[in-house]
């Protein structure tokens, strides 16, 4: 694997995130304005439990797949079977214990929710071997037909059925014709299909670091959905909705550029695993990429987060903004902590990251629990404290195993908070200058805030300015 290939990996993976995230941010506002705060809370206490079952069918073993050097056919298809009879079982508990989950969040509409959309854990329990044999095979192009053609066809379906009037059946609906479509269109795009062949002795194998690693993304994943969780018991679906719909905004970017580097970034490192001096080199080529990206965006969502609710959610939604706002923090340093994560992974060392995860995210989830009994925004800003100290802890094994602590990515990553807080500054007094929120307002700022931004990186003949450039010229020769 080259450099050539890398790059044009991470090319594809970046257009078919920016493709698919872009068209469901745009269906989100479109359903945002249809739809109403409590029927995004009733699919967001669903989810929940949804999305941990899924770590079982589609994590862990799906790394073990891309991490492991002469992963086979044998391989592939055992994996498959695996994740096929575990997700039957895991819908089975759904099934089964939808009354009592609806009994928790006191809201009996959920148990034919749950069963419906539990659907999709049999759908992505196949999705999830595919998926791996496209990250294997740096076959990414593939990836991008498949998921923006699920990403149209079920955004069709999903405004048709909110114009309906069917309230939260619409993203029902959504979420389970994504699942399918994409499915369906990798199964006719890839080369890989489940053969009848199973080997125990494989599992064993493959289960040595893959469990480890479902172990480690389920605590993960449990952390996570702990503030849906626990915000969903406690307050009114209405409050889940804001806390999410804040969210949304930030994550937009962090799939699109986080996700996209991770995907490639995770089976390229896992190719020079032995070498401690590419892996380190790559390491901190993809952390500052990654900052240099999304230190001014959270800066400029967190500066714009008033108008931006008010211009594309509407006023009904303006209790997201200090949401959104305290969000744009913890994820403007999620690339710090993610790309420290991928490089644990890559090295193979499975033990090493089930112990940091597991300690992260134990703390992580007590934090919650307390924070949860005082407020909505005790959790919310408890989850800006909480990912520093992540930070730290994520850092350590790296400055042991790679030599580059906590110091030296603090040193590469300063120059960018320093050029993005110059631009939150202009950006705030620009839009002093209107008197009030509009979509004109808002262009206004952003053009500034780009311009402001990229202007002291050339000034200061920041080399990621130049990395950026020879990806999108390399994008537009390959055109």
């Amino acid at each position: 694997m080259n450099g050539k290939t890398i790059m044009e990996s991470i090319l594809w993976k970046f257009a078919e995130r920016l493709c698919t995230q872009g068209v469901s941010f745009i269906v989100s506002i479109i359903l945002a304005r249809m739809l109403l705060p409590e029927d995004y809370g009733i699919i967001s206490m669903i989810l929940v439990f949804i999305n941990i079952a899924e770590v079982f069918v589609s994590s862990g073993f799906n790394a073990a797949l891309i991490q492991k050097n002469d992963a086979d056919d044998v391989d592939f298809s055992t994996i498959f079977y695996c994740s096929i009879l575990l997700s039957l079982m895991l819908y089975g508990l759904l099934y089964v214990f939808a009354p009592y989950i609806a009994d928790f969040y006191g809201q009996a509409e959920l148990i034919r929710v749950l069963r419906v959309l539990g659907i999709r854990l049999l759908v992505n329990a196949y999705n999830s071997i595919q998926s791996a044999y496209v990250s294997r095979h740096m076959q990414f192009r593939k990836f991008f037909f498949s998921t923006s053609i699920g990403t149209m066809l079920s955004a069709i379906a999903g405004i048709f059925l909110a114009y309906r009037g069917a309230g939260y059946w619409a993203l029902v609906t959504q979420y389970l014709c994504n699942a399918v479509v994409n499915t369906v269109v990798l199964s006719i795009t890839i080369n890989w299909h489940p053969k009848l062949v199973f080997s125990k002795s494989r599992v064993k194998v493959l289960i040595s670091f893959g469990g480890r690693v479902m172990v480690a993304d389920f605590i993960g994943t449990l952390y996570n959905e702990m503030r849906a969780l626990v915000i969903g018991r406690y307050y009114s679906s209405a409050d889940l909705a804001y806390y999410n719909k804040a969210e949304q905004f930030p994550k937009l970017f962090a799939d699109n550029i986080l996700n996209t580097v991770s995907a490639v970034l995770f089976p390229a490192l896992s190719n020079f695993s032995e070498s401690k001096d590419r892996v380190r080199e790559m390491t901190r080529t993809a952390i500052r990429s990654t900052c240099f990206l999304m230190f001014p965006l959270m800066t400029g969502l967190c500066v714009l987060a008033n108008p931006l609710i008010r211009v594309v959610l509407t006023d009904k939604w303006i209790p997201s903004v200090p949401f959104l706002q305290l969000a744009c923090i913890s994820y403007a340093i999620l690339p710090l902590n993610n790309t420290n994560v991928q490089a644990i992974k890559a090295m193979g060392k499975g033990a090493t990251y089930l112990r940091i995860e597991m300690l992260k995210k134990i703390l992580g989830i007590l934090v919650i629990i307390v924070s949860a009994q005082i407020s909505v925004m005790a959790v919310a800003i408890s989850a800006v404290s909480i990912a520093f100290i992540y930070l730290v802890i994520n850092v350590i094994p790296n400055g042991r195993l790679l030599g580059y602590g906590l110091r030296d990515q603090l040193v590469d990553v300063i120059p960018f908070a320093i050029y993005s807080l110059i631009m939150g500054i202009a950006v705030y007094f620009v839009g002093m200058m209107f008197s009030d929120s509009s979509i004109v307002s808002l262009l206004v700022q952003i053009v500034v805030g780009v311009l402001v931004y990229f202007g002291m990186a050339v000034v200061t003949r920041n080399k990621e300015v130049v990395f950026f450039w020879k990806l999108f010229n390399s994008m537009i020769l390959k055109r």
